[in-house]
């Protein structure tokens, strides 16, 4: 509305300030009405954070979710932590690139134990074609033994794969044709790595937060 109305009053300040000051007063005033006419409404401040700069929408967020904590309003400063959540994977998809391709995919793993279940399953599924065993001798990274059995589907490859990456022994026995070979395992391994970690940093922060 601002940005739309150049007659209102201080419009020449920066809006990050308005919405700043706009969440101090809201949280505040909530508090003291009476029961029933004391609930927030997060629509319309998220319909803001959606529209001006991320590292400013995301610096708002930490600070209303502040503010709703101290003021009581439990539920409410939950779900300002998955919207927080939700402005990053918008921010990194509008300019994607490697690195923020990889922290898109990151992003998915924390909020929930589903999302971290569901990251760690497609790199298990990147990580099972890469080493599924290619007939052209020439493209081949690695050699696969599946305990003395002969050449498996997709699916039995998979959960086999699966099985070498939770370090369960007797299920698939892999070793590298090359260099490169070893850093893909490397790379695949340890992004999984990453991912838990990264899902239980995430969740100590939420917990720092909502305190």
């Amino acid at each position: 509305m601002k940005l739309e109305n150049k007659e209102l009053v201080a419009f020449e300040r920066n809006i990050y300030l308005d919405v700043k000051q706009f969440i101090g007063l809201y949280t505040y005033d909530q508090t003291d009405y009476e029961y029933g006419y004391d609930v927030i409404n997060l629509n319309k401040l998220e319909g803001i954070l959606l529209v001006i700069d991320y590292k400013e929408a995301k610096s708002l967020t930490n600070y209303a979710i502040r503010n709703l904590k101290l003021s009581g309003f439990e539920s409410e400063a939950d779900r300002l932590l998955k919207f927080q959540s939700k402005l990053e994977r918008r921010y990194y998809l509008n300019n994607l690139s490697i690195t923020t391709g990889v922290q898109f995919l990151l992003s998915l793993s924390y909020g929930s134990l589903l999302g971290l279940l569901s990251t760690i399953f497609l790199f298990v599924c990147t990580l099972a074609a890469i080493l599924y065993p290619l007939k052209n001798p020439l493209f081949v990274l690695f050699y696969i033994d599946y305990d003395g059995k002969s050449e498996l589907g997709f699916l039995s490859h998979s959960v086999r794969v699966l099985a070498y990456v939770m370090e369960i022994d007797g299920y698939i026995v892999i070793s590298t044709a090359n260099d490169f070979g070893i850093l893909c395992l490397i790379f695949i391994k340890g992004l999984i790595a990453i991912v838990v970690v990264n899902y239980i940093f995430q969740e100590i922060s939420k917990v720092i937060k909502l305190k």
